[in-house]
């Protein structure tokens, strides 16, 4: 095992990716004794939570290796099939993409209304639950993290509620699978076509431990210096110069909307609907959970 890196029951800590979430929604570096942090109170799902486990520590490795971050890494690592293409885009310095903030904007906006919503909602119904918005944990951001605890880490949070919400008709599936890694249920809100999906990890267990070993199996070969090379789809974004599969094209501007009438037209007419659709479901669940906690 690299430096740095510590595997234990609560799962792969790298410096800043053991965060914990407390009742005011602050985040804490120090570890937590709490049941809910165990991942291996759903029976279905412990390996899975050995394998996700095993992929986050040789991430983490990979991102000792070349200066990144986990996320980075585990992002890197799911995005493209050649393992040539994986090592340099790690090398190489990231870049924005050039894509209008309207996208960001709309987002930012649904997300603030379904927060309030659920604020006023919660308050309501008495729930003794936190709320964190855009919550960091080791393989990318929830949008809204719902706890039922009052301290509970967002890693591993069993109990927990993530929201994901997409304006967009774009939903990567990548990202979901990241999510359901640990053992919350994955509640998706789509806003351009009202939308309510709930996710869990019981019921994709398979999937997610499927495609957990095959990634194991390319991070070790990237670790190794086995790399494969993939020719396809990669190669129209592959920073690697000297590949003779090379068939990247540079180009400059920004990525707007078809139509940016349309799709405000139809995003904001669609919030209002969707997010009490989304507290609706989010509260039900939430229902159910601290039921199940209290049985």
């Amino acid at each position: 095992m690299c430096d740095g890196v510590k595997l234990s029951k609560a799962g792969v800590h790298a410096r800043d990716d053991n965060m914990q979430l407390q009742a005011n929604g602050s985040a804490s570096s120090s570890p937590a004794d709490n049941p809910l942090t165990c991942p291996g109170r759903v029976g279905k799902c412990d390996e899975l939570f050995q394998l996700r486990d095993e992929f986050l520590n040789l991430a983490a490795c990979i991102a000792a290796k070349y200066g990144r971050n986990v996320t980075c890494v585990v992002n890197v690592l799911m995005k493209y099939a050649c393992e040539r293409c994986v090592i340099e885009v790690l090398k190489k310095s990231l870049h924005n993409s050039g894509f209008d903030m309207v996208w960001r904007n709309l987002h930012d906006y649904a997300s603030l209304l379904l927060i309030e919503k659920l604020k006023n909602d919660l308050e309501a119904g008495d729930f003794a639950v936190a709320i964190a918005n855009e919550c960091d944990n080791p393989t990318g951001r929830y949008d809204i993290l719902i706890v039922n605890g009052r301290n509970v880490q967002v890693f591993n949070g069993d109990g927990g509620i993530c929201v994901e919400l997409k304006v967009g008709l774009n939903i990567p599936i990548s990202q979901i699978e990241k999510y359901l890694w640990s053992n919350t249920t994955l509640i998706l809100v789509r806003f351009a076509t009202g939308d309510i999906i709930k996710l869990s990890a019981k019921d994709s267990a398979s999937l997610l431990k499927f495609a957990l070993k095959e990634r194991i199996r390319k991070a070790e070969r990237i670790l190794n210096g086995r790399a494969v090379l993939v020719p396809g789809k990669d190669c129209w974004h592959c920073p690697l110069q000297d590949c003779r599969f090379n068939r990247r094209k540079d180009v400059n501007g920004i990525t707007k909307p078809h139509n940016l009438e349309e799709l405000l037209r139809a995003v904001m007419g669609m919030v209002p609907t969707t997010v009490e659709k989304a507290a609706k479901t989010i509260l039900e669940e939430l229902t159910a959970t601290m039921g199940s906690h209290g049985a």
